[in-house]
């Protein structure tokens, strides 16, 4: 899915996505459902979005993985945590940030 301008995106407890298109958030509303929906597993540097546990929403940079364990160093604080890999997926990366809210 290409985006011409900034999309919203709303994601729900249960996992599925709706994504508001336009400049605001105004245009057309596509829904999708967590078995319509792919995580990109990240590797060693790329940056994340954490998907799940009491950091759900934070983003920061797999610094390296040990098993099924990730290392994350947490933008919003500098932390470094250990956190399980299947609640980790790989940030892309879009020339302009877009808006997402967790419900």
């Amino acid at each position: 899915m290409y985006f011409t301008r900034k999309p919203v995106f709303i994601i729900f407890f249960d996992g599925a996505c709706r994504i508001a298109l336009g400049a605001s958030g105004n245009g057309k509303i596509i829904t999708a459902n967590p078995n319509e929906i792919e995580v990109v597993v990240p590797r060693k540097a790329d940056k994340i979005k954490i998907m799940g546990g009491n950091k759900r929403g934070a983003t920061g940079k797999l610094i390296g993985v040990d098993g099924t364990d990730g290392i994350v160093k947490v933008d919003e604080s500098l932390d470094v945590k250990i956190l399980d890999m299947v609640i980790l997926a790989k940030l892309a990366h879009l020339s302009y940030k877009i808006g997402i809210l967790f419900l």
